[in-house]
């Protein structure tokens, strides 16, 4: 039997070019890894190498040679054509590789329906920043992309802020799906005391400098090496420098570092790095990155210094900035030092003053307390690197677009371990209906003050008349408490319901009747929970209830920092155990907060309430 061929077109193999090749690089991997084995990720690459292709066979994907770059249309199609491919799907970015994939869908029957598009970038914002800005160029790059938009099934946009640029574009959110690239798996380093190493990170020339502000980060870094504040051997490295431009980019970074009056801070030019193992060694050791972008569609060199827990001063006006913001808050913005940069498009410099006054001051805010610093960056990459993986894009990417896929095992990776020497980890392990029992008298006790979670399928046990009443006595007398019950709405229901009919129960001809009743009598039994609740209490803002549309793998119980986790296992609820889990065990208690909020993160309804409270939680369990 032949493969259905996923077809991803793009000019190089690895992080080649830029950040585009990058993501498809890490991308096209995972998805490689979930795919079913009747499927194969195809990428283009032009003058593949011998090690690029082995290393994507590696992989089980396979690299198609272009006998020409992307520019030539008609060549790049008829090397396609050639490998007499079983198209099933065509994934471009954006306009870089758009016309070929529109193209495609026009000189070969049945393809038509099989084009999606990533958005990388918004070239009306960026392009008017560059210095050789051509407006004729820019608007053959819009035409390009709506065309483009128009006709793919998705448009995958990279981060909220190309979301709501791509909105704006098309004007619907129907064929819209943000992504988020998987942080980066890489160590962290501290450096000594006393050194000081900034890092200034991405395609540096004087061309895009009005886009990316790198001038800015020095002028800065310059001011405060003038204050005195840096040691003899500090270093300000520029990674990712335009070999061709290489001469003019260090001649004018030596002016501005003579223009104010810079002391000791030495200048360490590197050439972009087609190698990542090289980036983020150097990453890894600095004490800050700066990503000070007048525009930036995502950010991805910000991104990167996140996943080697190094701090960094950040531009608002990021797609980075805009998702720590609208999923995390004040967690995410505040483990961050952020500025507000707006380039200077007309004038002769690319900032102004009062931007360099604010850049400066956030470097002094930083060099006054760096430990700090360096332990919020180290919390946000822990707190990040639950949810943002490059498994769970891929698989994001292929259920929008019903790519077969091996199934999703739910992974807690740092407690399956400690499970192998699971009484050292817990305080008990019963049933689940023996937990529910403690449960009872937990909050007949008033034992918890702030929250209970009951996260997890709709139990029975859970919504009977005696706990219903314990529920409502305990938020009436705790007046700042809140309960918040996630439950799995009816698709998730029946999903989990069919696969232990299929594989697990002991009585395997129970039918499809069968499960829809159960359904329906689980749906009725959490409206009672609702109507029951909202009249037994005197504050309903106390009381939440989150529909879950992803099939659950685990329950979980949280009364303040206690904590009950339920494995399923492919088996009901009620016949497996539940773990009590010890309080000496902090990190196992944040791995299961944190998985709680992968699932709700990826739902995108979280409630604000409860994100505060999961944050909080988060915290406290440092």
């Amino acid at each position: 039997m032949s493969k259905n061929h996923i077809l991803f077109i793009t000019d190089a193999w690895g992080p080649q070019n830029g950040g585009i090749n990058s993501f498809n690089y890490d991308l096209t991997i995972a998805m490689s890894k979930i795919v079913n084995s009747n499927c194969q990720i195809v990428c283009t690459c032009y003058d593949a190498s011998k090690e690029s292709i082995e290393e994507a066979s590696s992989y089980g994907i396979k690299l198609l040679h272009l006998s020409s770059n992307l520019d030539t249309t008609e060549i790049v199609v008829v090397d396609i054509l050639k490998e007499k491919l079983n198209i099933t799907h065509i994934f471009c970015h954006d306009y870089i590789s758009g016309k070929i994939g529109l193209e495609l869908i026009e000189v070969v029957e049945n393809l038509e329906d099989k084009l999606y598009s990533f958005h990388h970038m918004n070239p009306e914002a960026y392009d008017a920043l560059k210095q050789n800005f051509n407006a004729v160029n820019t608007d053959t790059k819009r035409k390009l992309q709506l065309k483009l938009f128009e006709l793919s099934n998705k448009i995958f946009c990279i981060g909220p802020k190309l979301r709501d640029s791509a909105i704006d574009k098309v004007g619907s959110k129907d064929k819209i799906v943000e992504i988020i690239p998987g942080l980066a798996n890489t160590s962290s380093q501290n450096a000594p005391e006393g050194y000081f190493k900034a890092a200034i990170i991405g395609r540096i020339s004087k061309d895009i400098d009005k886009v990316k502000q790198y001038d800015l980060a020095l002028a800065a870094c310059a001011k405060v090496d003038s204050m005195n504040h840096f040691s003899p051997d500090s270093v300000i490295s520029l990674v990712g420098v335009s070999p061709e431009d290489t001469e003019n980019v260090i001649i004018s970074s030596k002016e501005i570092l003579k223009k104010y009056n810079a002391k000791s801070l030495k200048l360490n030019p590197i050439t972009y790095l087609t190698n990542r193992r090289d980036l983020f060694n150097i990453i890894k050791k600095q004490s800050i990155a700066f990503m000070l972008s007048a525009h930036e569609g995502f950010g991805l060199v910000g991104w990167e210094a996140i996943a080697a827990e190094v701090p960094l001063i950040i531009s608002e006006n990021t797609g980075l900035y805009q998702l720590l913001k609208e999923r995390f808050g004040g967690f995410g913005i505040g483990n961050v030092l952020s500025v507000d940069i707006r380039s200077t498009i007309y004038a002769e410099n690319s900032y102004s003053e009062e931007e360099l006054t604010n850049v400066t001051n956030t470097l002094l805010r930083y060099l006054k307390n760096r430990d700090l610093y360096k332990k919020n960056a180290q919390i946000l990459k822990n707190y990040l690197e639950i949810s943002f993986t490059w498994e769970n894009t891929a698989y994001d990417l292929a259920e929008s677009c019903f790519i077969e896929t091996i199934p999703k095992k739910f992974d807690l990776q740092r407690l399956s371990m400690p499970l192998l020497n699971i009484l050292n980890i817990v305080k008990g392990i019963n049933k689940r209906n023996i937990q529910y029992e403690m449960l009872v008298d937990f909050l007949n006790q008033n034992y918890f003050k702030k929250w209970l979670i009951l996260f997890g399928g709709i139990s029975s046990t859970l919504c009977e008349n005696h706990l219903i009443e314990t529920y409502s006595k305990w938020l009436n007398k705790n007046k700042n408490a809140k309960l918040f019950i996630c439950f799995e709405d009816e698709n998730a229901l029946r999903y989990r319901l069919e696969k232990l009919n299929k594989d697990n129960l002991i009585d395997k001809q129970k039918s499809t009747i069968e499960i829809n009743d159960k359904i329906k009598i689980k749906m009725e039994q959490l409206n009672t929970l609702k109507n029951t609740l909202n009249i037994k209490l005197k504050n309903k803002e106390q009381l939440t209830f989150i529909n879950i549309s992803t099939p659950l793998y685990f329950y979980s119980i949280i009364g303040d920092s206690e904590i009950i986790y339920t494995p399923l296992l492919d088996k009901r609820s009620s016949d497996t155990f539940s773990l009590h889990i010890d309080d000496s065990h902090v990190e196992i208690k944040r791995d299961i907060v944190n998985s709680i909020v992968n699932v709700l993160t990826k739902e995108g309804n979280i409630p604000k309430t409860l994100n505060e409270t999961l944050l909080e939680l988060n915290l406290k369990l440092k």
